[in-house]
């Protein structure tokens, strides 16, 4: 501490070249007139926000390029990790379809309030496409357009299934549930939550206690689930039901 009055400041200068791009070469913003301009469902950012939270990664799978987005389509937004999928309703129809990066969603979440219209722009110099928003205040965001094929499974799945009799979550019901379980075991442990129609137990196996809750699930049969995958479900879900038989069971919310 006694070599605290050597220390000097230093006085740093920084200089930028001038730009020596030609101005013709620069690439130009995307540009719509208004009537390309397309209104946004009411629900459009909240929608993509919240299934974003459940895309997954590709790493594994180069072939699936639908995993790591959003992807907006007619009435519905929807995402899937390859283990869960979410579809939420827009409350209005898309003018077409879009995919969007977790990255993208947040941007769009930047500018503070959701964006009223979308429109397609074609850069000529590269045939390229921009997926354009527009905000109310006058401010715009242009996105690369990503292409991608959604396998016709994804977008027809959930209306397949059966979502009458809904159990209602409760608050109770959830906290014990999140408040029991959202704590995670160390690397290599099991992360596995066995569900039964009285009670949900952790995995035998591991250095964390053996818990077993005794609640009402509302499963009809014996099944496992990841914790992972389980609990934000239980966190969002108003309502919540398992369906399936010996073999295999789905959790719907």
């Amino acid at each position: 501490m006694n070599k605290i009055t050597e220390i000097k400041p230093l006085v740093t200068r920084t200089y930028t070249f001038p730009l020596q791009e030609a101005f013709e070469v620069l690439p130009a913003a995307q540009r719509l007139a208004d009537d390309e301009w397309k209104p946004l469902p009411e629900r459009f950012l909240e929608g993509v926000e919240f299934v974003a939270r459940f895309t997954g990664s590709d790493i594994n799978d180069r072939s699936a390029t639908y995993l790591p987005l959003a992807h907006v389509t007619g009435e519905k937004a929807f995402a899937t990790d390859n283990k869960t999928l979410v579809e939420y309703d827009l409350g209005g129809t898309a003018p077409f379809d879009m995919h969007l990066a977790s990255g993208d969603v947040r941007l769009l979440r930047a500018f503070g309030e959701a964006p009223s219209h979308v429109g397609e722009a074609l850069d000529q110099r590269t045939d390229e496409s921009w997926l354009c928003f527009r905000w109310a205040t006058g401010a715009t965001l242009a996105l690369p357009m990503r292409r991608t094929a959604i396998p016709d499974a994804l977008t027809s799945m959930v209306a397949s299934l059966d979502w009458s009799d809904m159990n209602e979550v409760d608050d109770q019901w959830r906290s014990q549930i999140v408040g029991q379980f959202s704590v995670k075991p160390a690397r290599n442990e099991s992360d596995l939550l066995h569900i039964y129609h009285d009670r949900i137990e952790t995995a035998p196996d591991g250095h964390h206690p053996l818990v077993c809750l005794a609640v009402a699930t509302h499963s009809p049969v014996y099944t496992v689930y990841d914790r992972a995958r389980f609990i934000p479900a239980v966190k969002l879900a108003d309502q919540i039901k398992f369906i399936g038989n010996s073999e295999s069971s789905r959790l719907l919310f």
